[in-house]
């Protein structure tokens, strides 16, 4: 529901993760078994890790009473997933993205770190912010769809009218098409005769400049 407010999603989404323990011990392999996409069923995966593993192993070797000392203590996880995204609470959360450089460019995850960052200072700022309030269009997007993808003005002769600039493009590319329509198309020289006959049988039946006409 995009009219939810966040903080609700949120509770809900944790008690389907409760309900979803009993079948945490269930193979992925069978899982891929009974799925059409076998291996492709999925491809990335979230991580949220809760047990700092090497704060505990650097605790170990920091209490006076051991005889050995452990430093530079680090683990390195990999997965066969094309996007991992690793989530480390503590005094601060750590996020870290891990992907395959061979189906995702640099420029991609950057960008889909932007979209998450700019969503959770939104979430913080008001959790009670309904989805559909959500927006995760960075100000560096914004900027550049607003000042560059956006910026299509054009400079056209200010006192031309229109028909006088149709005309103009007709005596230019008279053969060109200029309109398609249920399977037909009209070139700017047949288009711009009609729209000439058409204009002399207004003439013709009184209609001058800035008078109404009905059209069905």
């Amino acid at each position: 529901q995009v009219d939810s407010v966040f903080s609700d999603v949120m509770k809900h989404i944790q008690e389907q993760s409760i309900a979803s323990h009993v079948y945490d011990t269930y193979p992925l392999y069978e899982i891929q078994g009974l799925s059409e996409l076998k291996q492709d069923l999925i491809h990335h995966i979230l991580i949220f890790e809760n047990y700092p593993v090497e704060e505990q192993i650097e605790q170990l070797g920091s209490s006076e009473a051991s005889s050995f000392t452990i430093t530079g203590a680090e683990s390195v996880e990999q997965t066969n997933y094309d996007f991992n995204v690793v989530v480390l609470p503590g005094n601060t959360i750590h996020m870290s993205f891990g992907y395959n450089a061979l189906a995702f460019e640099r420029e991609s995850v950057e960008q889909i770190r932007g979209h998450l960052v700019q969503l959770l200072e939104q979430v913080i700022a008001n959790p009670n912010i309904r989805v559909h309030e959500l927006d995760m269009v960075t100000m560096q997007e914004r900027k550049q769809i607003v000042e560059v993808w956006g910026n299509t003005a054009v400079a056209y002769p200010s006192k031309q009218t229109i028909h006088g600039l149709f005309e103009v493009q007709t005596a230019q590319t008279p053969e060109q098409t200029a309109l398609f329509f249920e399977g037909e198309q009209l070139t700017y020289r047949e288009l711009n005769e009609r729209a000439n006959r058409l204009a002399r049988t207004l003439r013709s039946q009184g209609v001058t400049k800035d008078r109404l006409v009905g059209l069905m």
